[in-house]
């Protein structure tokens, strides 16, 4: 079943997953996924291909400006199998990370 997008977003430096709290300061990204100024469906594409790189249990931190994003990848993460890490605000974008399952 998936989640709610509500259950997944929450602005700020920490995310709750699994009743525990990530500092998101703390994340080290393998690799970083340029998407700001990027549409709908694009940068969930350019995520997928990026995460075929990655070797399981890397992280993958994505730069983005497109709010569906914040939706988007959470539950796509579901779906195939990857764990959604959490996001983090800056001044005009996000970064959401996700490690690979």
């Amino acid at each position: 079943m998936l989640k709610t997008p509500d259950s997944f977003w929450r602005p700020g430096f920490v995310f709750f997953i699994n009743g525990g709290i990530i500092d998101m300061d703390t994340i080290k990204a393998d690799k970083t996924l340029d998407a700001k100024g990027l549409d709908c469906p694009m940068p969930l594409l350019k995520a997928k291909k990026a995460m075929e790189t990655l070797e399981r249990g890397q992280v993958l931190e994505i730069l983005g400006t497109d709010e569906g994003s914040k939706v988007d990848l959470p539950v796509w993460c579901e779906r195939v199998g990857h764990a959604f890490l959490g996001a983090k605000e800056e001044k005009n974008y996000f970064k959401l990370y996700i490690q690979k399952g």
